[in-house]
């Protein structure tokens, strides 16, 4: 069998999702992983199914996709797979012409690796430990997503570090709201 693997994003409009993530394929290449390959689940090119398409091509027919999301979700249980001809995280396709085996890794998720990079991007952007630091998640309507699980453990992570002023929220979904969050943190500086 001929392995490869998928890292799989969602897309963007705007921003530079593309750019990080052939960083993140080229890093994986350098460390003698010859077949890395990128897909999108929507807007940017090439799409997921492309990608796969594109692997099969190439002969390849063990795949494993990572994806490109903190959290575990209705996005990394159901949806990727589905683009992969899959009814679950795991199985064969015959979608992309030839038979491919494909499983899917788990998302990032919570903990201290996370916090790390948290950390390091803090630091990159001059952050000291009494900045109002706000952790933003998606959210989700899923009940079994690890999406709040992994915000909230990012927030009680950087506490831990030393940060004093830090909160999280949800852009949707769950609470607390942005707004909410931001003026909790605002009232905790102002009581400072």
């Amino acid at each position: 069998m001929t392995k490869g693997i998928l890292i799989a994003g969602y897309g963007t409009r705007k921003g530079n999702l593309e750019e990080v993530m052939e960083k993140q394929a080229a890093r994986m290449r350098a460390r003698g992983i010859p077949e890395v390959h990128i897909g999108y689940f929507r807007v940017s090119s090439p799409s997921i199914p492309e990608a796969a398409a594109e692997m099969a091509a190439a002969g390849i027919d063990d795949v494993l996709v990572i994806p490109y999301y903190i959290a575990e979700g209705k996005m990394t249980r159901s949806l990727i797979p589905e683009k992969l001809g899959l009814p679950c995280s795991y199985g064969v396709t015959e979608k992309f012409g030839r038979p491919m085996k494909v499983r899917t890794a788990p998302a990032f998720g919570a903990g201290d690796l996370l916090a790390s990079i948290l950390c390091d991007k803090l630091a990159d952007a001059g952050a000291s430990k009494d900045d109002g630091i706000l952790v933003l998640g998606h959210g989700t309507l899923d009940p079994l997503s690890g999406n709040t699980e992994a915000v909230a453990d990012a927030e009680n992570r950087l506490r831990r570090y030393g940060f004093r002023h830090v909160a999280h929220a949800y852009n949707e979904f769950n609470e607390p709201s942005v707004a909410d969050a931001v003026s909790a943190l605002a009232a905790e500086a102002s009581a400072a």
